[in-house]
């Protein structure tokens, strides 16, 4: 079995972060007064008097989100910074940064290929996106095809409730392979539920089994352990997990929806002297029930340092488990024992969930057997928050724990923060700072985010491999043995925005950018990383922000991957990374296979490095999908018939869908069979797009290629203004 918890590469990469802690404060039974009055003397200037108020990356600020709920557990709008106190160690701090996020309720799209196709471009820009982590609990959840369903129907209904800037990764408590990092593709995500196989737990409590204790004067019959055991430990390992990477990003908005039927804790067990379990089953299970409570405390700790609530949603349905648990029992317990025993079980796992709720601040979606209302409030809680920022009046890196806590002026309201953090360790932040300056680049790629301090976009295409005599300068044994396996070349086009130096506006500037490319399978191996430097050169007058397009490549075998790509620019002394995903289709022995689609335009956006994918492509392809009617615009697909069967012609077909799901074009091209006589079994497609017909606003390509019954489908989504 795999290991309870993997977030993909970043259980491997992410680095250390400065803790953070929150409180859940009682909920007041009042109902909340009016706002008072203005006051009649305005207070003294603030910062915000001045200007609008921005926050720093740098350390020297400490970054709070805030939810302040009342008693309805509705966002309590339209609050200033003059509204809250802020108190280190009981000594009030001065709020230096503050803005109020709204997320407007997701609205249905104008199209329906919208909702279904995914942007072939992925960015870095993470400007006020919300993240949330579902951990669907295929440990725990049933093998039950009724709650199999719900699970699901849970997960399609939180994905489809995503606003366009929130980022959602899934995590398996059980079988990792199939998670999704973070990720704002809504068709990624869903895909997990593809391979979703719940039901490891077998809800028999050792009941099932009695062991003979033999005959007379022997001790009586005993059973073995509970085995679910495992699987208890396995769910709370994975809360506690997520709990402790999300405290690498405090200054975000966070949840956690647990989608399980709980663990069913029994407290009184654990709690049981050692003398009265006896031995045997009671005291493994005794033992057992203590482990689980003790990681359950360890994920209240780590969640509230994460400032992360957690939301757990029980697809088992009213009275579901009581059921689930009777039917997996029945004739192994008498009528009256087996009802009373099934109920005690079905409610320690609601008990646990809603205890775990109520500890972090979320609030448990339970006996139901309609869910939508339980998920709308949880959105409906992350929909309105503050973000404050404050310089400690304590500077010293001592790494000691500070306390926090806010305060907010308004009656019968429930406050939402960290209680606390870790001030930086003054070695910690000098080995920090050394490993950065030492590999800039290792260092963008290792956050449980991209790091957006140099904007940036990318696309991943993949093409069958063309081989090529191997390098002998290179010495990579790993790289090597991945190239053996690669069946396919993922060309890699990132599109980054930086500042102009001050010198290129009365001189000709080549700039120097390192550029890194890995990738990783979804447990978070490596499956190869390329490095290469471009060399930009700006026209003499460039001035402010400018644009330009790195380009590099990987071999990979089929497969799911991430790939993350980091930049580092010496010029401006900063770094950035952006991550993605990408499908390798085995192009071997296929009797018809298509690469992704790549985009070409005119005029160009300079790129680097020269030649980098001249072995693939006929031209540098571009990032670039926000076309204006004036630019050229083409679109280059190729498609294989590597099996051994005579190849054959291919019809390809191009639509452009509009808004209102509007066909504004429909071309057929058929690839004709000769095409596909050589060496590669391939044929490759152009197909101008004609811009200077369409109106402003979005739209899609689609290319579908038809071989008997075998239909292939790629889209590239994108805007002309």
């Amino acid at each position: 079995m795999k290991q309870p918890f993997r977030l993909l590469t970043t259980c491997a990469l992410v680095l250390g972060a400065i803790g953070a802690a929150g409180s859940l404060g009682a909920v007041p039974q009042n109902p909340p007064a009016t706002l008072p009055p203005p006051a009649q003397t305005p207070p003294p200037p603030t910062p915000f008097d001045q200007q609008a108020p921005v926050f720093r990356s740098g350390v020297e600020l400490v970054h709070m989100d805030i939810s302040v709920l009342d008693k309805s557990r509705r966002p309590v709008r339209g609050l200033t910074h003059r509204d809250f106190t802020i108190l280190e160690d009981g000594k009030p701090q001065t709020v230096a940064a503050f803005a109020e996020v709204d997320v407007p309720d997701t609205a249905e799209p104008p199209a329906k290929w919208m909702k279904t196709v995914s942007p072939d471009v992925r960015s870095n820009d993470l400007r006020d996106s919300r993240l949330f982590v579902i951990v669907l609990d295929d440990a725990l959840i049933p093998g039950d095809q009724r709650m199999q369903n719900s699970a699901k129907d849970i997960v399609r209904q939180i994905v489809d409730k995503l606003g366009p800037t929130d980022m959602a990764a899934i995590v398996l408590t059980a079988d990792n392979r199939n998670t999704q990092d973070f990720t704002n593709d809504h068709g990624r995500l869903l895909a997990v539920l593809d391979k979703f196989s719940p039901g490891l737990a077998s809800y028999t409590f050792g009941r099932d089994m009695v062991v003979d204790g033999g005959g007379r004067g022997a001790p009586p019959p005993s059973r073995p352990p509970n085995t679910d055991v495992y699987y208890y430990e396995a769910a709370i390992g994975t809360l506690r997990n997520v709990a402790d990477f999300l405290i690498a990003v405090p200054q975000r908005r966070k949840s956690l929806i647990w989608v399980s039927p709980g663990v069913p804790l029994d407290l009184e067990l654990a709690a049981t002297p050692m003398l009265a379990s006896g031995a045997g089953q009671g005291m493994a299970d005794k033992e057992a029930m203590s482990r689980v409570a003790d990681e359950v405390q360890e994920v209240f700790r780590r969640a509230q340092r994460a400032n992360v609530a957690v939301y757990p949603i029980d697809p088992s349905g009213l009275g579901g488990m009581e059921q689930y648990i009777t039917s997996r029992l029945v004739g192994k317990m008498s009528g009256l024992e087996l009802m009373d025993f099934a109920r005690r079980q079905a409610t320690l796992q609601l008990e646990l969930v809603s205890t775990i709720a109520a500890n972090t601040g979320g609030k448990a979606v339970v006996n139901t057997n309609n869910y939508e209302e339980g998920i709308t409030q949880v959105f409906r809680e992350n929909s309105s928050y503050y973000l404050l920022g404050f310089a400690p009046t304590n500077a010293k890196a001592d790494g000691k724990l500070r306390r926090l806590e806010v305060k907010v002026n308004r009656p019968d309201t429930e406050v939402r923060s960290r209680n606390g953090y870790y001030a930086p360790d003054a070695v910690k932040v000098t080995e920090a700072a050394k490993v950065a300056s030492a590999s800039p680049l290792t260092t963008a790629m290792a956050g449980l985010l991209p790091n957006p301090d140099m904007p940036m976009q990318v696309t991943a295409v993949p093409f069958a491999r063309i081989r090529t005599p191997a390098d002998p300068k290179i010495k990579d044994k790993d790289k090597a043995k991945n190239d053996d396996k690669a069946t396919a070349t993922v060309a890699i086009v990132l599109g980054v925005r930086q500042k102009a130096r001050e010198d290129s506006a009365t001189a000709r500037i080549v700039e120097d950018v390192e550029l890194q490319a890995s990738a990783f399978t979804p447990d978070g191996t490596s499956r190869g990383s390329s490095r290469a430097t471009a060399h930009i050169a700006l026209r003499q007058g460039t001035s402010g922000e400018f644009g330009y397009e790195l380009v590099t490549s990987l071999n990979l075998p089929p497969g799911r991957y991430e790939l993350r790509l980091a930049t580092y620019s010496g010029a401006l002394e900063k770094t950035g990374s952006v991550f993605t995903d990408v499908v390798v289709p085995d192009f071997t022995n296929a009797p018809l296979a298509l690469s992704g689609v790549v985009v070409y335009g005119t005029p160009a956006i300079p790129s680097g490095p020269k030649g980098a994918l001249s072995h693939m492509l006929p031209w540098s392809p571009t990032t670039n999908r926000d076309f204006s009617r004036e630019d050229i615009i083409t679109m280059f697909v190729r498609a294989y018939q590597t099996s051994k069967a005579k190849p054959v012609a291919v019809p390809l077909n191009v639509k452009v869908l509009g808004l209102g799901d509007q066909v504004l074009s429909d071309k057929t091209d058929t690839i004709d069979a000769a095409k596909f006589e050589n060496p590669t079994r391939s044929a490759e497609h152009s197909s101008r797009l004609d811009v200077q017909s369409l109106q402003p606003g979005s739209y899609v390509a689609v290319f579908t290629a038809t071989l008997g019954k075998d239909t292939i489908r790629r889209d590239v989504r994108f805007r002309v203004r």
